[in-house]
């Protein structure tokens, strides 16, 4: 029996919106946590967050001075996943090639979040479900809810493309900040129909700067572990119905 791939791909026009840190931690989160065979895809011509993250875990292990990591990553006992380097351009081919291997559960795809460039249309229509972050600050708003509408008239569930879904996630929240703004924006995004994830991302600078919160050869640690990113990676793995590899995991 071959194996069903899933193509997860991570987008939003707005810069530092945090796709490229969900996609990180949900890759970290699938291959070491749920024992599952990931592989990611950087597909962002400018920024390479994902690639250059690989770069800094490969040379950190390589550290003298990062012993607390090493020694964490050698009792993981985990292989790391791969992570290809790709240009929009080249991105679709690159996943259709990956998928058609069979090895892998997952895809996970970093994107660039372009909507003016044709490259970016076919690339969108070679991933499965596409997850959005969303802040309730005007620009962030404006920017990719334009994507949204975009992707539903174009890509998302057409004739020879694999879209089924688009999802979004709420980043950044900080309590009782811009309430009014979120609850407007959320109630206008829920009765158009979009799929929003119940787990708000709370801001935290951790997010950020904390090694554990964006490793590509570590899952979640410390209170990131117990965090709201946390529970919304579980929530979206429920919901695209990705199950653990309990053979693996038992072994």
């Amino acid at each position: 029996m071959s194996k069903k791939t899933i193509t997860v791909g991570f987008a939003g026009l707005k810069g530092g919106c945090g796709k490229s840190t969900l996609a990180i931690s949900f890759a970290s989160y699938l291959a070491y946590v749920l024992d599952l065979k990931v592989v990611a895809v950087d597909a962002d011509d400018y920024q390479k967050s994902l690639f250059y993250q690989r770069d800094r875990d490969i040379k950190a292990l390589a550290d003298p001075s990062q012993i607390k990591l090493q020694k964490k990553f050698v009792r993981q006992e985990k292989e790391i996943f791969e992570v290809h380097n790709s240009g929009s351009v080249q991105a679709p081919k690159l996943i259709q090639d990956l998928r058609n291997t069979e090895i892998y559960d997952v895809i996970i795809v970093d994107t660039g979040g372009k909507i003016d460039q044709a490259a970016s249309l076919i690339l969108y229509a070679e991933i499965d479900f596409i997850i959005i972050p969303f802040e309730a600050e005007a620009k962030s708003l404006d920017a990719n809810s334009k994507f949204l509408a975009l992707l539903k008239e174009t890509v998302l569930r057409k004739a020879n493309s694999r879209l089924q879904e688009v999802f979004i996630f709420w980043n950044k929240m900080r309590p009782n900040e811009k309430k009014e703004i979120f609850v407007q924006a959320y109630q206008a995004l829920y009765q158009a129909g979009y799929k929003i994830f119940d787990n708000l991302m709370e801001y935290k600078k951790s997010y950020q700067e904390e090694e554990v919160s964006q490793s590509t050869i570590l899952p979640l640690q410390g209170s990131t572990a117990q965090s709201n990113m946390a529970k919304l990676m579980v929530e979206i793995t429920n919901t695209l119905n990705i199950k653990a590899n309990k053979q693996k995991s038992v072994a």
